[in-house]
């Protein structure tokens, strides 16, 4: 969609408001528009002035020395940690984007970070090294040494009492939180372990794997709670449903699949890509599950059918990470096309301009308030996005519209054209009103 067409999108969201001004997703959508068009458009400038900066929504960059592979709010949203490939996780403020702690080192590439449920400790994963577990106030590596090399993914149970890890070793293990002893023997898979997740009771741990499995383990036993849930090649990624009852995975094998947690077999036909599927997981009510593939395009599936429930999310490459927003309604995806972008769960509808970087983009996640949103980008920075919905009144968000677009509704539901007179008129008093969009030439 071209950047005029998001103007025209702002003329009737701002419509629509004034049928129902307090329906909180318009608001989420004129906000995020407003933010990223640039205010001149197809109008032209009032003397004197100059366009609005291109991108009212980003808030914060946090810079390392190499690609960000890994981002991630703390749970109370205060703080963020990032993994990247200048061998370091760090801890930083939300609010001001500023370091917290000293950087967390590793003898090579950081590929992914998690908090602990209390927000009080970070564990970051290196391909190279064993998961270190770290104060997250300061920085200090705290006691528990995980003896297991080259991990790639980590997890903290529910009540923070245990923690998995993934190795390329073939293992997955279950370490006390506290002490670091190994809690049960190794779960084995007969290739790399690429990802590990508790189910939100705390009582199974799913992992995913290269050898073309994920499994679901009793975390007590460390014994298989089901048969091995087949692909036909790699498993990508696994998640369970917020009900724990559910599982669905991501496989190179263009496909991904729900199962029942319970017994390990399928619950829906096939959740089929043209390509691999990298990503997928559940909405927070168990109703929906995103997936993303490398077929350039994210979808969204009922959980009980396996029905398409929109058109594909299409980017211009590999979508590669997707989350959903606290309430469901909203859904991020991230892609190697240089982009996250914003949708509505319940159309398939992209939701404001894309959010654009230097690179490829690799995590995207949301604030517990689902007022900000964070992104992972391999051109060496993670940023903070400001994507809440705006209290404008409506006149305010019409007249954004009108000029941006250089457009209004007539009667009988059609745009008409706006004169240059005409727009002029309108820029005027609201830049009274909103000075903040405007820049000195």
């Amino acid at each position: 969609m071209a950047k005029g067409d998001f103007a025209v999108a702002l003329v009737w969201t701002a419509e629509a408001l004034k049928r129902d001004s307090k329906d909180s997703l318009l608001r989420w959508r004129a906000g995020n528009l407003i933010r990223q068009i640039p205010l001149r458009q197809a109008a032209a400038k009032t003397a004197g002035e100059d366009e609005a900066p291109p991108n009212r929504a980003l808030l914060r960059t946090m810079t390392h020395d190499n690609s960000v592979e890994d981002a991630v709010f703390s749970p109370n949203g205060r703080a963020i940690a990032t993994a990247s490939w200048d061998r370091t996780a760090r801890v930083w403020s939300t609010q001001t984007g500023a370091p917290l702690t000293p950087s967390l080192s590793y003898p090579e590439q950081v590929q992914s970070v998690v908090f602990s449920p209390d927000g009080r400790s970070v564990i970051a994963t290196s391909y190279g090294s064993p998961a270190h577990v770290w104060e997250a106030a300061t920085g200090k590596l705290l006691p528990p040494e995980l003896a297991q090399d080259h991990v790639r993914s980590a997890a903290f149970s529910p009540d923070g009492k245990i923690i998995a890890t993934a190795s390329n070793d073939g293992t997955a293990r279950l370490w006390d939180a506290a002490s670091g002893k190994s809690l049960a023997p190794p779960l084995r898979h007969a290739g790399a372990v690429v990802s590990v997740t508790f189910s939100p009771d705390g009582r199974r741990v799913l992992t995913a794997s290269s050898d073309n499995t994920a499994r679901v383990w009793d975390v007590t036993t460390g014994q298989p709670a089901t048969p091995p849930l087949h692909h036909d090649f790699w498993v990508n990624s696994a998640a369970f449903s917020p009900d724990g009852k559910s599982v669905v995975t991501a496989s190179q094998d263009k496909s991904a699949r729900v199962w029942s947690a319970a017994t390990g077999q399928t619950l829906t036909p096939l959740l089929a890509h043209d390509d691999a599927v990298n990503f997928a997981a559940f909405s927070p009510d168990g109703r929906v599950v995103v997936t993303g593939g490398n077929d350039a395009t994210a979808r969204l599936w009922d959980t009980a059918t396996g029905r398409a429930l929109t058109p594909p999310l299409t980017h211009d490459d590999a979508v590669v990470h997707a989350a959903f927003s606290p309430d469901g309604k909203i859904v991020a995806t991230a892609s190697d096309d240089y982009s996250a972008r914003l949708w509505d769960v319940a159309t398939g509808r992209l939701l404001a301009p894309p959010l654009r970087h230097a690179l490829n983009v690799r995590h995207v996640a949301f604030s517990p308030d689902s007022r900000l949103l964070l992104t992972a980008c391999w051109d060496k920075a993670a940023r903070v996005w400001d994507i809440s919905p705006i209290d404008w009144p409506v006149e305010d968000i019409a007249t954004f519209g009108a000029i941006a677009s250089a457009a209004r509704v007539a009667q009988g539901s059609a745009l008409e054209p706006l004169s240059r007179a005409e727009v002029d008129g309108l820029t005027k008093p609201f830049r009274l009103r909103h000075p903040e969009l405007f820049v000195a030439p």
